[in-house]
C-alpha cells in the first residue's frame, strides 16, 4: 500500500510539474493580410505554435472547460477555435456591430461585449442567446472585466473613468477617479490575498497600471501606480496569472519579440521572458494551470481506487 500511495503522489507530482500556462497573443500586425494567434507558455519561456484567425480580434478569450478560443470581428462575427490544433469550429454572430472589447464570464458560459455606447450585451455559448445585461446613459463603454464576486469593471472613455457594475446590475461610478491614459488596450481584475479586495490592472501602450480596489461592500479606488516592466517598450495587453498579472509587450531589441513579464500581487517581477517572431501584441488570452494541490489531490484520489481495487 505504501508503494502504491507513494507511487501516486509521484504521478501527481510529474504532471504538476510538467503543466504549464497556456497563453494566447494575438498579433497586431497580420501577415499577408491575416492576423495570427500564438500559443505561447509564459513561465517557462517555450513556444507552442501559432495559427491563423483571418480578420482582426477586437479583444481574445478562452475556456479551459470547453478547449475553445474566441475571436469576435468589428461585425459582431464570433469564430470559435480549439485552442489546441488552432481548428475552426463555428462562426456566429452576436447581434452587436462596431466591437470594441469582449471578455468571458466567470462561468465561461457568456460572453459580455462592449461597442463603444451605453450597453454592455450578453451572448450565450450553450443557447446563441442574444440580450443587454447592462443599460447605462450616457456612457461610452471601450474595455471590460470581471471580478470574481461577478462584478464588472468598464472603462468609459465619456467620463474618462472607470466604474463598477455591481452583481445587480447597478451602475457605481468612482467620481475622483482620473482617466489613466488616452489608449487603454486591455484590462484584467487580479483578487487579493485578502478576501473582498483586489486590482483593476490594464495596458496603456507606454506601461501598465493598477488601481485598488475592493468588491466586498463599498467601491473604493486606490492610487494609481505604473510599473517599469523589463526591457520592454510597452505593457500593451495585461492577463491574471496564479501569482498576480502578466503584462504582454514589444520587447527593446526588436518589433518582432515581444515580452512577458510577471508580477506578484507586490507588485515585483517574478520572471520575464521573451518570446521571437511575433509582430506586436493586439490582445491576449490565457489558459492557466490547475493549481499544484489540484494534482495532489488527484494523486490521493489515484491512490484510493488502486486500494479499492487491489482489495
Amino acid at each position: 500500500m505504501k508503494l502504491i500511495f507513494t507511487s501516486a503522489l509521484y504521478l501527481a507530482w510529474a504532471i504538476s510539474s510538467a503543466s504549464f500556462d497556456l497563453m494566447l497573443i494575438q498579433e497586431a500586425i497580420p501577415v499577408g493580410g491575416v492576423f495570427r494567434v500564438h500559443r505561447v507558455d509564459p513561465a517557462n519561456g517555450v513556444t507552442l505554435g501559432s495559427f491563423q484567425i483571418g480578420p482582426e480580434s477586437l479583444g481574445l478569450a478562452a475556456s479551459q472547460s470547453r478547449g475553445e478560443m474566441y475571436t469576435m470581428d468589428i461585425n459582431g462575427n464570433l469564430r470559435t477555435w480549439d485552442y489546441s490544433t488552432g481548428a475552426l469550429k463555428s462562426i456566429r454572430n452576436v447581434g452587436a456591430s462596431l466591437i470594441k472589447d469582449f471578455i468571458i464570464s466567470n462561468d465561461q458560459s457568456k460572453l459580455y461585449i462592449v461597442n463603444g455606447g451605453n450597453l454592455v450585451y450578453s451572448y450565450d455559448l450553450n443557447t446563441n442567446g442574444q440580450g443587454v445585461l447592462i443599460n447605462e446613459p450616457s456612457t461610452q463603454l471601450v474595455k471590460l472585466t470581471q471580478a470574481p464576486n461577478a462584478d464588472i469593471y468598464a472603462c468609459d472613455v465619456a467620463s474618462g473613468k472607470l466604474g463598477r457594475y455591481n452583481a445587480a446590475s447597478s451602475y457605481i461610478l468612482a467620481s475622483t477617479e482620473t482617466y489613466f491614459g488616452s489608449t487603454v488596450d486591455q484590462m484584467t481584475f487580479v483578487p487579493s490575498i485578502t478576501p473582498g479586495y483586489g486590482t483593476v490592472y490594464y495596458g496603456s501602450d507606454g506601461t501598465a497600471f493598477g488601481y485598488n480596489v475592493t468588491y466586498g461592500g463599498n467601491f473604493v479606488f486606490g492610487n494609481g501606480f505604473s510599473f517599469g516592466v523589463q526591457y520592454s517598450n510597452t505593457a500593451d495587453a495585461v492577463v491574471q496569472s496564479h501569482n498576480g498579472a502578466y503584462l504582454i509587450g514589444s520587447d527593446t531589441s526588436s518589433s518582432s519579440n515581444v515580452r512577458v513579464a510577471e508580477i506578484d500581487r507586490a507588485s515585483y517581477i517574478v520572471r520575464s521572458n521573451m518570446f521571437s517572431g511575433i509582430n506586436g501584441v493586439k490582445s491576449v488570452a490565457i489558459v492557466l494551470a490547475p493549481e499544484p494541490g489540484t494534482f495532489v489531490a488527484l494523486g490521493l484520489g489515484i491512490a484510493a481506487l488502486l486500494k479499492r481495487r487491489r482489495k
